[in-house]
């Protein structure tokens, strides 16, 4: 048996008081903290006897006055010399970390042992007995005295204020995800609103619609009846008297026709009434639609375009062209980009538009001076090695609405740039026309329409005369190679009789109608004819599964392509901006009627694209309103490329050319774009000469 053990009972059920330094009450006035920390000790015999071998510990309460230490292969031999007061404590307290800091060091008084075969939460150790000493400082220093009970505290409170850290992260965490929740529901339901809307005002215009060719034929069978009564009206006054009889039995039979006829005619004007009636009516509830239909198409073009701002990438500046196609992925394209800069400029922020022209002007890699078809919206390297000369030309087109807004001609050499090595194309064709890129030798005739209004934007801006000659070089091709006469409307291209919507669209935006009229182009005749040969009416599904009846345009004449209809987003809404310029055209020419046609023409349009605006599928987009690129996914528009993928694509080309078209925005044209004096602020250095 053990010194020790034949002092004490086998385990110390309670605390052993060996000696007491100082007094329970001094004691108290310390506070005790529960804190853990590796502490080596060795005993300094009192008799002098050499000191013990050091054991490794663990801290338990902790005090300005001392400490508890826990150990648990104490040697009975040592333990007997702690209870009997032969020995003291010298400590190594390693409180902090890293590990090379150095320990503190202290010598102290036992002043309690116990012993037990338990852990604190009362597990039994077969390894070997827990022994707890409590020790109280007789030699330490005052600042490291200081330091642990300074560390213990840390220790005691760093677990509650990581809580409340966490709990504080937590939180916040939470609080982001119910407000962007709250953000993409308010964006769903402004979407779904919108929709809704556009449907109640589709079934009007179908009702109008319907009771407008109703009232046409009833008229039309008023008209014929009038015409009958005139005709037997001649035939009674000139019957002849040849036989009085006769003359009277036939005057007799013509009046009763009349008197048939005349009941009809007054059935036919009560229908034309009571359909009159019934338009007034609907015009009514159309109105009241409208204001509703007005405020809800304001939010959601604003929603719209912090769709297209949710996009961009901030160093780059670029927009990514399509959500939801993955082949497509981070791509921006040229020809977007220059919308989304005119998009921006639209609302006034100066400051996206000038980053995206930014990129072309000093980062974007060139070939040959142009610019490649599209780029990485994150990188900006280029994706899309091919260079058209369409994307470049809108390149230009954006750097001059720039100059023009803000009167500030940072991009104006971009765009000149571009101009001239458009103008180099022209001087070698043997009929003007710009071919499609370097190295293609086909024309384009959308392309040339482009380098058109580019070419009379520069002369606008610089008066320089050699945009005024590019720009009549340009316009020749058109009328002579382009404009197919015999049918009334613009050929694809060179040669190539292919109906394409968007050059009748952008022949009205980029030439106009008045210079088209006078030099023997029927702007009416365009229209008509794009409404006649590219008209569709199709099924839309909505992300829902929820089908839809839309009518708008294809990318080109559906029946010669033997896939059904399709409707273009992006081309159905520059024929809406198309109609736009055809009803100021008309209404300045003092044709109300016609200016009413199209202007009813555009709400009807877009109306049915804003049965096609969707919420954005992806989390970053918030659920924003944008328009897919068509009806259908994936799909060949008859041009030699296909539709995006992804049945919830979301198109920045489309989405644009919706605001253009809400808005009656014309991007080929100058006319429009004035500087603020925010932007006049903000970015202002004086016009560049013209060279």
């Amino acid at each position: 048996m053990s010194p020790l053990r034949g002092h004490l009972p086998l385990c110390f059920p309670k605390r052993c008081i060996l000696h007491m330094p100082y007094r329970v009450e001094e004691r108290r006035e310390y506070i005790r903290l529960n804190s853990c920390f590796p502490v080596e000790f060795s005993l300094i015999f009192i008799d002098g006897r050499p000191p013990s071998k050091k054991y490794q510990g663990f801290s338990h309460d902790v005090s300005k006055g001392g400490l508890c230490i826990r150990v648990r292969d104490l040697q009975p031999e040592d333990a007997e010399a702690l209870f009997q007061k032969k020995a003291k404590l010298r400590l190594a307290i390693n409180i902090r970390v890293p590990l090379f800091r150095k320990p503190i060091y202290a010598t102290c008084n036992v002043t309690w042992l116990e012993e037990t075969k338990k852990d604190p939460s009362g597990i039994l150790h077969p390894s070997g007995t827990l022994y707890s000493i409590g020790a109280s400082y007789e030699d330490i220093d005052p600042h490291q005295q200081n330091q642990i009970i300074n560390h213990a505290r840390r220790l005691k409170w760093a677990p509650r204020i990581a809580a409340i850290i966490i709990i504080i992260l937590l939180s916040g965490l939470l609080a982001a995800y119910l407000y962007q929740d709250r953000i993409r529901k308010q964006n769903k339901a402004l979407v779904g609103q919108l929709v809704e809307v556009s449907e109640k005002r589709n079934d009007i215009f179908k009702r109008l619609n319907n009771l407008d060719q109703t009232k046409m034929f009833l008229e039309k069978e008023l008209s014929q009846s009038q015409n009958k009564i005139q005709k037997l009206e001649i035939a009674i006054s000139a019957a002849t008297e040849a036989e009085a009889e006769e003359k009277r039995l036939k005057i007799a039979k013509f009046q009763s026709e009349v008197e048939i006829l005349q009941q009809e005619n007054l059935a036919l004007k009560d229908k034309i009434e009571d359909i009159t009636k019934g338009e007034v009516l609907l015009e009514k509830q159309l109105a009241s639609i409208e204001v509703e239909s007005a405020h809800l198409e304001l939010a959601s073009v604003q929603k719209m375009k912090d769709w297209i701002s949710i996009h961009r990438n901030s160093r780059t500046g670029l927009v990514i062209s399509y959500e939801g196609d993955k082949s497509l992925q981070d791509w921006a394209f040229t020809y977007d980009e220059a919308l989304a800069a005119q998009a921006f400029l639209s609302f006034d922020d100066i400051e996206k538009a000038s980053s995206m022209l930014d990129f072309y002007k000093d980062k974007a890699k060139r070939e040959k001076g142009l610019f490649y078809n599209a780029y990485d919206a994150y990188t900006g390297r280029p994706v899309e090695y091919t260079i058209h000369s369409g994307p470049n030309l809108w390149l230009a087109i954006a750097a001059c609405k720039f100059m023009k807004y803000t009167d500030n001609s940072a991009y104006l050499k971009l765009a000149e740039d571009i101009a001239n090595i458009m103008i180099s194309m022209q001087r070698v064709a043997s009929d003007g026309g710009i071919k499609g890129g370097p190295g293609i030798q086909w024309v384009s005739t959308e392309h040339n329409m482009d380098a058109y209004a580019l070419f009379g934007m520069l002369y606008e801006l610089t008066k320089n005369k050699k945009y005024k000659k590019a720009k009549e070089t340009a316009f020749s091709w058109l009328k002579q190679s382009a404009y197919n006469k015999p049918q009334g409307r613009f050929n694809r291209g060179r040669g190539d009789a292919t109906i394409a919507t968007d050059t009748f669209s952008w022949a009205i935006a980029s030439i106009g109608p008045k210079t088209l009229k006078e030099n023997g182009m029927d702007p009416d005749g365009i229209m008509e004819f794009a409404e006649k040969e590219c008209k569709v009416k199709t099924q839309f599904y909505r992300p829902d599964n929820r089908g839809t009846e839309v009518i708008g345009f294809d990318f080109a004449k559906a029946a010669n392509l033997g896939r059904g209809g399709v409707i273009s987003c992006e081309w159905t809404a520059q024929m809406v901006a198309a109609f736009k310029i055809m009803a100021n055209y008309h209404q300045n020419q003092g044709n109300l009627k016609k200016a009413s046609m199209y202007s009813k023409k555009a709400q009807f349009y877009l109306t049915q694209l804003s049965k096609m605006v969707i919420s954005s599928p992806s989390p970053t987009g918030q659920g924003e309103g944008c328009l897919p690129y068509a009806s259908i996914d994936n799909v060949d528009t008859g041009h030699g490329w296909r539709v995006a993928k992804g049945r919830r694509t979301g198109s920045v080309a489309a989405t644009v050319y919706y605001i253009f078209a809400q808005r009656g925005y014309n991007p080929l044209s100058l006319r429009g774009a004035k500087a603020t004096k925010q932007s006049r602020k903000e970015i202002a250095s004086p016009l560049r000469g013209s060279q």
